[in-house]
């Protein structure tokens, strides 16, 4: 029996050099070696994820474009497994390792070949190609022009292609990336109640746009684009806290935890299952273009 794509990709981030990579990103840097030893293992983690986002869309031949790549690990892969797959990640200076990380580990594995645009998504264009699957994971809600940028994506789209996209649901009043309960209309009232962990990193605060489920439906509706979401999305996030050991350390604020255990022990855990993807967070959604 054939090792299957799951196993191939476990195979590909078991054997990333992370401590020799983590060596030279500090000698370029400021940052400390076992810092960059954790941030590298974090974004390893959230490739793992990325995949499986896109893998139910995977065939052979099609063009796929990551949006927000990050480190790009998951187009690497995909790329060394013969997809044709190019990475789109910003160069931002004021993103300092992040940047120097992407680098070098572009640079390591320059053998496989992928191509990077340095720009941001709502500036693609025709010479950049047309995609039959464009996805992202965790990346959308940081984008500010988000109706303008998912309007050149969808742009960028072949006849019958389709895009996908893995990002939080913030009509559940809950923001993942600072672990505090966020209300979508009312977000100035977070600012003020958490305000020493917002101002820990306040670029990121700025960066959120604070999509849901009602926008995607309405901009798909103005678009003529067919939406689908994917269901149980909450229940997964959920079960994740207890087979990844190092998202649930990621989530071990906000009362997640304590959350998690009063919906298992009540019995409701398992009705998030049937829950309506717009009363779920996270949500991946996937906007196809007719042919």
């Amino acid at each position: 029996m054939g090792v299957n794509i799951d196993d191939r990709f476990e195979q590909f981030l078991g054997n990333i050099p992370i401590k020799m990579l983590s060596e030279r990103i500090a000698r370029q840097s400021k940052f400390d070696v076992d810092l960059i030893v954790k941030t590298l293992q974090i974004f390893i983690n959230e490739a793992r994820t990325a995949l499986l986002t896109v893998r139910p869309y995977l065939a052979p031949g099609i063009s796929i474009l990551e949006i927000g790549a990050g480190l790009c690990l998951c187009s690497l892969f995909l790329k060394k497994e013969k997809y044709n797959v190019v990475a789109l990640e910003p160069s931002t200076a004021g993103y300092g390792m992040f940047r120097i990380s992407k680098n070098v580990i572009t640079n390591y594995y320059k053998s496989i070949n992928l191509t990077v645009l340095e720009k941001k998504a709502s500036k693609l264009n025709r010479e950049d190609g047309n995609f039959d699957l464009i996805f992202s994971n965790n990346v959308i809600e940081h984008i500010p022009d988000i109706e303008n940028t998912l309007s050149t994506l969808a742009y960028a789209l072949a006849p019958g292609g389709r895009m996908v996209h893995a990002c939080p649901n913030y009509i559940i009043p809950y923001e993942p990336h600072f672990q505090i309960f966020v209300i979508k209309f009312w977000p100035g009232l977070s600012k003020f109640l958490y305000s020493r962990k917002i101002c820990s990193n306040v670029d990121l605060w700025n960066s959120l746009n604070f999509i849901t489920f009602f926008y995607v439906r309405k901009f798909a509706r103005a678009k003529n684009l067919k939406l689908t979401f994917k269901r149980g999305l909450l229940y997964e996030a959920f079960e994740r806290l207890d087979s990844d050991a190092i998202y649930r350390e990621r989530q071990s604020g906000g009362g997640v935890l304590l959350v998690y255990k009063i919906l298992k022990v009540t019995g409701l855990f398992y009705t998030l299952r049937y829950l309506h993807p717009a009363l779920s967070t996270p949500m991946i959604f996937e906007l196809k273009l007719p042919k």
